[in-house]
C-alpha cells in the first residue's frame, strides 16, 4: 500500500470547476422611464413608460468591463390637430444602441451584493407614424447622446451553481444576479430633428455571470 499514489483530496472535475473562467456578463431586464420633452408629454402623456434592455459585457478581473447593448421602447398617443379635425393616432419607436464601460465593486467571488456603475455613448434610432385623413405619414431619424447608470447586483442563492464542488467540469454559468439600478440617458445632443428623446428612471432584471 505504501507504493500506491496518494488519493487526491477532490476529483479533477471539481478542480476544473473552480478555475478562473468568469469573464462575461449577459443582462436583460425591464426599465421604467419618463421623458421630459414637452412634445412627448403632450402627445404621449404617461402611456407605455416601460422599455426592454439587453446588454453583454466582457469583464477584466471581474471588476472592469466593456460592453454593448440595445433597448426597445414603443409608445402610442394622440397627435395635435386643428379643432375641426380629428386628432391623428401616432406611434413612436425608439431603439437606443450603445457601447459602455462598467466598474464593479467586487472584493471576493461569493460576494452577495455587488455595487456597480456604468456609462457610455448612445445612438438612438427612432421612427414615428401617424395617420391624417386616412393617409399614413412617417418620419424617422437618429439622435446621438450618452447614458449613465448605477445600482447593485444581488447574488441569487442557487446551490447547484454557487457551490464550488459541482458535478461536471467547467460549467458555462457561474452566478445569477438580480440587478436594480437607476439610469439616465441624454438623447438631444446631435441629430436632424429637434425631438428630445432624453429619459431617466429605474430598471430591474437578471444578470448572468459566465
Amino acid at each position: 500500500a505504501a507504493g500506491l499514489p496518494p488519493v487526491p483530496d477532490e476529483p479533477p472535475s471539481q478542480v476544473l470547476a473552480s478555475g478562473p473562467d468568469r469573464f462575461f456578463l449577459f443582462s436583460g431586464g425591464v426599465a421604467w422611464g419618463a421623458q421630459p420633452d414637452p412634445f412627448l408629454k403632450q402627445v404621449y402623456g404617461i402611456s407605455s413608460p416601460f422599455s426592454l434592455d439587453l446588454r453583454g459585457t466582457f469583464l477584466f478581473g471581474e471588476r472592469f468591463g466593456l460592453g454593448v447593448g440595445l433597448a426597445f421602447h414603443n409608445r402610442a398617443g394622440e397627435g395635435v390637430a386643428p379643432s375641426d379635425t380629428t386628432a391623428p393616432v401616432v406611434m413612436i419607436w425608439e431603439l437606443p444602441i450603445y457601447v459602455e464601460g462598467m466598474l464593479r465593486l467586487l472584493l471576493w467571488k461569493s460576494q452577495p451584493v455587488v455595487p456597480y456603475v456604468r456609462g457610455g455613448v448612445d445612438a438612438t434610432l427612432w421612427r414615428e407614424n401617424f395617420f391624417i385623413s386616412g393617409t399614413k405619414y412617417e418620419v424617422r431619424g437618429i439622435k446621438w447622446g450618452a447614458h449613465v447608470a448605477g445600482g447593485a447586483q444581488f447574488r441569487l442563492p442557487f446551490p447547484e451553481i454557487n457551490q464550488p464542488g459541482r458535478l461536471i467540469g467547467d460549467p458555462v454559468l457561474d452566478d445569477i444576479y438580480l440587478y436594480v439600478e437607476g439610469w439616465a440617458r441624454s438623447a438631444n445632443n446631435l441629430g436632424s430633428s429637434p425631438l428630445d428623446l432624453s429619459a431617466g428612471g429605474l430598471a430591474v432584471g437578471i444578470t448572468l455571470l459566465m
